[in-house]
């Protein structure tokens, strides 16, 4: 299943803010796009080394997705909500500049 357009602009606005996004934020959005595309399915992959800390989080949070039972279709819609959800607060300066602050 191709990724529908709102997938897409989606998956690119994130990309223009995830530098000012939280870590937990980064890694379900990095676990829901993995899934939505399942590009490889997740059985062709293997975990990385601990040494490779950021790796290793990032598959962990698409294993967690994927042991969730999330298809790819569902993934891509929480995907969507989830950019929904956050684009606001992470792209507006006063709030980036309040979160900043705390």
């Amino acid at each position: 299943m191709a990724p529908s357009a709102a997938f897409n602009q989606a998956a690119t606005a994130v990309m223009d803010y995830r530098d000012n996004t939280p870590t937990d934020t980064k890694l379900e959005f990095y676990g829901l796009y993995k899934q939505a595309l399942q590009s490889p399915p997740i059985e062709e992959t293997t975990r990385p080394s601990a040494f490779t800390f950021e790796a290793k989080y990032k598959w962990d949070s698409w294993k967690k997705i994927v042991e969730d039972g999330v298809t790819p279709a569902q993934a891509e819609k929480k995907y969507i909500e989830l950019y929904k959800a956050t684009h606001a607060e992470y792209t507006d300066p006063e709030k980036r500049a309040k979160r900043l602050k705390k």
